[in-house]
């Protein structure tokens, strides 16, 4: 929009076929190599050919258009490509976020804000009203059902309401577009932030640097362990959970902020050694390929066993380190084929 002295000479049309060239058609490949080839590649105990062909027969097409994550949430086709949805919705609306940073800056951060206050609102209050657990119940212990099983209820039962408690907890929390705007916006400030930093005179005092660093990490380390003691069994209040999963989305995102930030200006140190790293690009352009394909690469192996395994840290390791590698092989014979192609295509025409 500074380029070309505002948004009414932006190419919005351009601005979303971009966005939807970019995704679509690897994602269409991968959809129908997971219905019609997937299931025929293994067998085992395991293996079920209608894994992938049942949860998709009637919802296929809601992952192109986008809608997987409302249109029958509870029947996932690829159940992982649910954060698609969630971006392409976010990057549609976008415009609603930016040309206002754009125009009046003040305005713009206000309503920004305004958006992230509602969505950590809402998730506080849809957490709390339905009695939902903090984070993903396989990480952490639900709370409802801790008190179910504390009074002796039966295990059959409690495996119904388990399940049940789960997908409340998909659906109306984990994958809701309300829900995941905040961290999104939080991005979208970020954004205008480096915009408006972007002069050369701009420099930070060490002090501030260092405040910023302190926070980041204090911010990252209270998610990540901050329901540590839930997953040993140590209930907390409804309320501080209801807390919890109203902020804890947005929290990380502000330690990925200031990240970004002091990296992108010169203030990264080690951190941004390592994250700019040259061998790790090649490996960046293939992220995409590799989030569409890593789940299918796991199912194929775990589902193909034949045999019970020990789970240790080794073997956790060992098949983590497999599957990662295994994940990119695949990842580059997609890139290669599907996804470099047509952005080169792209480029032909819209240049």
């Amino acid at each position: 929009m500074a380029k070309r002295e505002g948004p009414m000479k932006v190419s919005w049309l351009k601005f979303y076929f971009h966005r939807y060239w970019r995704l679509t058609p690897t994602l269409l490949i991968t959809l129908g190599f997971f219905i019609c080839v997937f299931p025929f590649m293994g067998e085992g105990p395991l293996w079920n050919p209608d894994m992938s062909r049942g949860p998709c027969h009637n919802s296929w097409w809601s992952v192109p258009l986008y809608i997987n994550n409302l249109y029958k949430p509870g029947v996932q086709c690829m159940g992982w490509v649910w954060y698609l949805a969630n971006d392409m919705q976010f990057f549609i609306i976008s415009p609603l976020f930016i040309i206002p940073l754009y125009k009046k800056p003040v305005l713009g951060v206000i309503c920004n804000v305004a958006v992230i206050a509602v969505s950590c609102v809402s998730t506080g209050v849809i957490t709390y009203i339905h009695s939902l657990p903090a984070d993903f119940p396989m990480f952490a212990v639900d709370l409802k059902l801790a008190q179910f099983v504390a009074s002796g209820l039966p295990e059959k039962l409690f495996s119904i309401l388990y399940r049940v408690c789960r997908s409340d907890f998909f659906n109306k929390i984990y994958i809701a577009p309300w829900c995941r705007i905040g961290a999104y916006v939080i991005g979208v400030l970020c954004g205008f932030t480096l915009y408006k930093t972007s002069t050369s005179s701009f420099k930070m005092h060490w002090s501030v640097v260092v405040a910023g660093w302190a926070a980041a990490v204090a911010l990252a380390l209270s998610v990540l362990y901050g329901l540590l003691n839930v997953s040993r069994g140590h209930m907390i209040s409804w309320e501080l959970n209801a807390f919890y999963s109203a902020v804890h989305r947005e929290v990380w995102a502000l330690a990925l902020f200031w990240l970004v930030f002091a990296c992108c200006r010169g203030y990264g140190g080690p951190v941004n050694a390592i994250l700019s790293w040259r061998p790790l690009v090649p490996l960046s352009r293939l992220t995409y390929c590799a989030y569409l394909v890593h789940p299918i690469v796991i199912q194929w192996y775990l589902l193909t066993m034949e045999t019970p395994f020990h789970l240790t840290h080794f073997t956790e390791v060992w098949y983590f380190v497999g599957n990662i590698g295994i994940t990119y092989a695949v990842a580059v014979v997609l890139s290669l084929a599907v996804e470099a192609p047509l952005i080169g295509i792209e480029k032909v025409f819209l240049r």
